[in-house]
């Protein structure tokens, strides 16, 4: 019995190294390049080289967001939705807006985040500033007891207004990114 046992384990060490073997690699072979370049159906609404500042375009802030992005004038984040916004700014869910994009740091090793938001009504702008205000001093008392790298973009957070549209930005890049949002309401 014991040798019964002692088969079956060596089998199945056997067969688990047989499956961490990786098959030989093949050398892809080069496709020739296409002689007509396809056109898009619609033209980026964002530089994609980095550090460029995206294109202006108000009409879809989630797209400007995208543009800060893969400009790398942000990192990349995770969504908020109204499912996990207990604690961050669940109450700017109860203000009726037009447009709402709000993306938080990834890992809790950064402060970054933004707030693009475009007001359906102008007089709810005193209590999306409210809203805002409050997070950044929650954002505050959390950082200036754990990363003092973070802090500091804390502290130099931007909360800009333009026309129904507002942004709040916490980022090392603080300063181009109210550039780049200024810039969509230039004539």
């Amino acid at each position: 019995m014991k040798r019964l046992a002692a088969l079956i384990m060596v089998l199945t060490l056997i067969i688990s190294l047989g499956a961490c073997v990786s098959e030989p690699e093949q050398t892809p072979t080069p496709t020739p390049a296409p002689t007509v370049q396809p056109t898009p159906e619609h033209t980026p609404a964002v530089s994609l080289e980095p550090g460029g500042i995206p294109a202006p375009d108000k009409s879809n802030l989630k797209d400007f967001y995208q543009g800060l992005v893969e400009s790398e004038l942000l990192p990349e984040g995770v969504e908020l939705t109204e499912k996990i916004a207990d604690g961050f700014y669940e109450e700017l869910f109860d203000v009726e807006l037009t447009q709402r994009v709000i993306y938080l740091p990834t890992f809790n090793v950064s402060a970054t985040e933004i707030v693009l938001v475009e007001l359906a009504d102008s007089s709810d702008a005193e209590k999306v500033f409210e809203i805002i205000e409050k997070r950044h001093e929650d954002l505050d008392n959390l950082w200036k007891q754990y990363l003092p790298q973070q802090y500091e973009l804390v502290k130099n957070a931007k909360i800009v207004q333009n026309d129904n549209f507002l942004m709040f930005v916490v980022a090392e890049r603080a300063e181009e990114i109210e550039a780049a949002f200024n810039a969509l309401f230039e004539e």
